[in-house]
């Protein structure tokens, strides 16, 4: 419920007129070994936002393995664009992290992977916001860029889509100003 009382007190503020029905929200019923369900925001210097997500991901990771419970493939990684995209592969890969992932130097490339994502790859998931929409996973890091090419209107949107995404847990890493207000109020560190 926290998750979608956060994402229902953003479409307010920022006017989206959408809002997740809390008593259909199936946050906690997936997997009932995540007692507490975390929402974590930070807001990030965007030059420090490959390290944030490396210590999200590490966060999950040892929590699922002191509850015994869960998959890298319950966590995906939405990140803008397929150039993060694809840095963030690259480091994953060097660290020996198997990825599924959407982006590519094609789009046929890129079709086949999110592919993948059906057929119940064991693999860590990583995509844009627009290729996850429609999409759920247990645990979902956002990284909200600094810079944005489309309409504020269209970042609020998207953000908003990224955020109902997350089945239990939520880390949001924050580097538009634009945000900075809203997440300020909310818990930045897991507990």
């Amino acid at each position: 419920k926290i998750i979608g009382n956060m994402a229902n007190d953003f479409s307010k503020i920022f006017c989206l007129n959408q809002e997740v029905q809390i008593e259909e929200y199936k946050q906690l019923t997936i997997f009932e070994a995540y007692k507490d369900p975390h929402l974590i925001w930070e807001n990030i210097d965007s030059a420090e936002w490959m390290d944030k997500i490396n210590k999200a991901y590490e966060k999950i990771k040892i929590t699922q393995i002191e509850l015994g419970v869960g998959h890298p493939s319950d966590t995906v990684i939405l990140l803008p664009n397929h150039k993060r995209g694809m840095e963030l592969v690259r480091n994953f890969k060097k660290r020996g992290i198997e990825v599924n992932h959407v982006f590519g130097d094609s789009s046929e490339e890129s079709c086949y992977n999110i592919s993948c994502f059906y057929t119940g790859d064991s693999r860590l998931k990583m995509s844009t916001i627009h290729s996850f929409k429609g999409w759920e996973a247990v645990n979902v890091i956002l990284l909200i860029p600094f810079d944005w090419l489309g309409s504020e209107d269209n970042l609020n949107a998207l953000v908003y889509v990224a955020m109902t995404r997350a089945q239990v847990n939520l880390i949001v890493l924050n580097c538009n100003q634009r945000y900075s207000e809203f997440g300020g109020k909310l818990p930045s560190i897991w507990q």
